[in-house]
């Protein structure tokens, strides 16, 4: 790679990286990474990828404000979507894609064919993060907080945390369980 790299995916046959130099790089993971491809159809950073395991396609967003759909068996854009605001963030589950933007909205999209089916404005600093979950859509967002919604069409806020002392930079929750890492290095455990 000739630039940092933002984000790396995994789906066992592939590694799936995206750099800071506008690049979405694509290597064999059976292979000692042996470059397959590498594309370049963002204009600037690309920021986060995202896939559904078993799929032939994979999603990308940048800061060039486009979300990008890529055929895996071509490695050619099949689909795009210009957003108002880039997007460092989605989340894809269930035949939704979750994308959280720098103007402060979370955006529920069809993968399919790209459409705006939901949004939901979150805060005014944009966000940092975005996770879709059986049950609940979260976030967390560059004003400090961590925020629940529910599920749906019509998402309606559902859990708030205080305010943090430091900027919250990635979560992960799985089995009950949240953990919420800080800019300051403080890591926060919650459980159900």
């Amino acid at each position: 790679m000739s630039s940092a790299v933002l984000c790396i995916i995994n789906d066992g046959t592939t590694a799936v990286c995206s750099t800071f130099g506008r690049r979405v790089v694509v290597m064999d993971a059976r292979n000692s990474l042996q470059k397959i491809t590498d594309m370049l159809y963002h204009r600037s950073a690309v920021f986060d990828l995202v896939q559904m395991p078993g799929s032939n396609y994979l999603y990308s967003c940048g800061e060039d404000r486009r979300l990008a759909c890529v055929d895996k068996r071509m490695w050619e854009v099949v689909n795009d979507l210009e957003l108002g605001a880039y997007s460092q963030t989605m989340s894809l589950r269930q035949g939704q894609l979750l994308c959280g933007t720098n103007d402060g909205k979370m955006l529920s999209i069809n993968p399919n064919d790209l459409t705006v089916i939901s949004e939901v404005f979150v805060g005014k600093g944009g966000l940092r993060q975005v996770k879709l979950n059986t049950g609940s859509q979260m976030c967390i967002t560059k004003d400090r907080l961590f925020k629940v919604f529910t599920p749906g069409l019509s998402p309606r806020l559902f859990a708030e945390s205080e305010m943090f002392d430091a900027e919250p930079s990635r979560f992960d929750y799985y089995d009950d369980d949240l953990a919420i890492a800080c800019g300051d290095g403080s890591i926060f455990f919650y459980a159900a």
